[in-house]
């Protein structure tokens, strides 16, 4: 096979710059994509402060600083809630009776299992009670 194959020497170092840009490109892509998921997952464990942490801990990222900046308010997590009080009354009612249903559907799990382990040792020992009354045969 012929060295000209793929291309002409001279566009070879063309090719090899050009798979490093992209190579580079998207290690910066994955590094940044890992480092704002961490960011929204816990601002604090970036170890930032000032206006990196604000930065991150913002909703929206670069959009809710522009906003800030106008005038508008934003919604910073540990900052004021712009709920009402009944949708907030609503949500703990919601959230206490979700919490009462899984409990109750815990405790629905859990006499069912017993109900089926305790067949399931009754059987065992209606089985192994035939064995007994059963003589080996010879």
């Amino acid at each position: 096979m012929p060295f000209f194959h793929f291309g002409p020497p001279h566009m070879h170092g063309f090719a090899i710059l050009a798979s490093g840009l992209l190579a580079g490109a998207a290690l910066t892509f994955a590094y940044a994509r890992t480092r704002l998921a961490l960011a929204r997952q816990n601002p604090a464990a970036l170890g930032d402060s000032g206006p990196a942490r604000a930065f991150f801990a913002a909703p929206f990222g670069l959009m809710s600083r522009f906003a800030s900046r106008s005038g508008k308010a934003t919604s910073v997590p540990g900052s004021q809630s712009n709920e009402s009080t009944a949708f907030q009354d609503y949500k703990a009612e919601t959230m206490r009776r979700l919490e009462a249903e899984s409990a109750e559907f815990s405790a629905y799990l859990a006499r069912l299992k017993h109900a089926a382990d305790r067949v399931e040792f009754e059987q065992f020992m209606a089985e192994r009670r035939a064995r007994r009354e059963t003589p080996p045969a010879n």
